[in-house]
């Protein structure tokens, strides 16, 4: 008799049917799963969950059921795919917290996992700024930033390379943005500092040195890209921070000034 060959199990499967499980009933707490990503999937039998939830919409009573179901849950998927499933909880009013202070662990955690359920998309954004190293928004989160890699990835040219294009981006975009304000057409990127010379500099509007630290940017980034730089130290980019934090200030106040004239 000839033998059926076994179908192999899809590596999501069992944490798909646990998530349905515990959203069955609890849907409107839970903001979102996911999974603390292993190196072998296919292969895992141990498995943890992270399961994100809004403790100040649900009572105590509610709270308690909720971990009850999902310790059911667990059992439910243990016994019927013969693995290990841990799940663990976060208050949401907590990690966001951590989220807004930059913590680096928790940023390192959301790198290293795959979301299951996200359906307000509140995970995936931070995981795909994660992967990108574009956690700067402010000047003091750019420095903890660059602290986090001299510390954790010092030799990692990659990230280096994307440290300094978002230096590079906002830099770019700041002054095309200051050159359209004074009614200027906007100049291709590696030009950005020709035309503030132009535009601003040689009219005594604008300080020469901030097309001077354009240009040093654009061809530090260029350079490094191109692999006519072959390194760059932190306190390169810690200098080249600090630059392109004045000169986003600077191209800011030109912005406002040409409104005020306007209006």
């Amino acid at each position: 008799m000839k033998k059926t060959k076994k179908t192999q199990r899809e590596p999501f499967e069992p944490l798909k049917k646990f998530c349905a499980l515990t959203l069955k009933k609890h849907s409107k707490e839970i903001k979102a799963i996911w999974l603390l990503a292993t190196e072998n999937l296919e292969k895992e039998k141990d498995f943890s969950v992270v399961i994100l939830i809004d403790y100040r919409k649900i009572s105590p009573a509610r709270k308690k059921s909720l971990k009850k179901d999902v310790a059911n849950a667990e059992k439910i998927i243990e016994k019927k795919y013969k693995i290990d499933l841990h799940s663990g909880f976060y208050d949401l009013e907590k990690y966001f917290e951590k989220i807004m202070t930059n913590d680096t662990e928790m940023f390192n955690e959301i790198l290293h996992s795959i979301p299951l359920y996200d359906p307000t998309n509140f995970f995936t954004p931070l995981k795909i700024l994660a992967r990108r190293g574009r956690i700067l928004g402010t000047k003091e989160a750019t420095f903890r930033l660059i602290d986090s890699v001299k510390e954790h990835f010092k030799s990692i040219h990659d990230f280096k390379l994307e440290v300094l294009d978002e230096i590079y981006s906002s830099v770019i975009d700041a002054g095309q943005a200051a050159l359209l304000a004074a009614n200027y057409s906007i100049p291709v990127q590696k030009h950005l500092a020709k035309h503030l010379k132009r535009c601003f500099v040689s009219k005594g509007i604008l300080e020469k040195e901030y097309a001077k630290w354009a240009e040093e940017i654009v061809s530090t980034f260029k350079g490094f890209e191109h692999g006519m730089i072959k390194d760059i130290s932190g306190q390169q980019i810690d200098d080249l921070v600090v630059k392109g934090t004045r000169f986003i200030k600077r191209m800011d106040d030109l912005v406002r000034e040409y409104e005020r004239k306007r209006s």
